[in-house]
């Protein structure tokens, strides 16, 4: 690079050989420093982990069971699926979520609150508010429906 820009700036004879060593200098100190920022900064935004994966909140789960009011509902657990997944900002505690049912499937947002450990479930237009536990595949929601006490467990089976 310097030698390029020795050439080029040789051909105006009135500049100086300093002058063009620093000149020259400069650029390539400019160039070398720009990369070594940008190699940096890219470095620090991929290494920040998003909450909701680290806590175990993302990936792929099926209700394993249910209880309602402190009982366990009867009904064989099946086909329920529920997926959680980063929105790609790592700090503000927000992702996506499917839950497949019976029904139409419902596609939102979910926020976490880790102090509180609860999720914000939002969907048109509407919010389900469920405390929550994480113990390695295992993810159990809690939530009151009607003064009735709802408990849900869901085992992951993917990322």
């Amino acid at each position: 690079m310097r030698t390029i820009l020795y050439c080029a700036l040789l051909r105006c004879s009135h500049i100086s050989n300093a002058i063009i060593n620093r000149f020259a200098t400069i650029a390539a100190l400019t160039v070398f420093f720009s990369a070594a920022a940008g190699c940096a900064k890219e470095e620090t935004t991929s290494a920040l982990p998003d909450y909701l994966e680290v806590v175990g909140l993302t990936g792929t789960r099926v209700l394993t069971f249910r209880e309602i009011g402190g009982i366990s509902d009867m009904a064989v657990p099946c086909c329920d699926t529920l997926v959680v997944h980063s929105d790609g900002a790592s700090t503000d505690f927000v992702g996506g979520f499917r839950l497949a049912t019976y029904g139409p499937d419902l596609i939102g947002t979910v926020t976490a609150d880790p102090e509180a450990a609860t999720l914000l479930f939002s969907y048109n237009e509407t919010e389900r508010l469920r405390s929550y536990v994480v113990s390695g595949d295992n993810l159990t929601l809690t939530y009151t429906d009607d003064g009735v006490v709802y408990v849900e467990g869901w085992r992951r089976i993917a990322d």
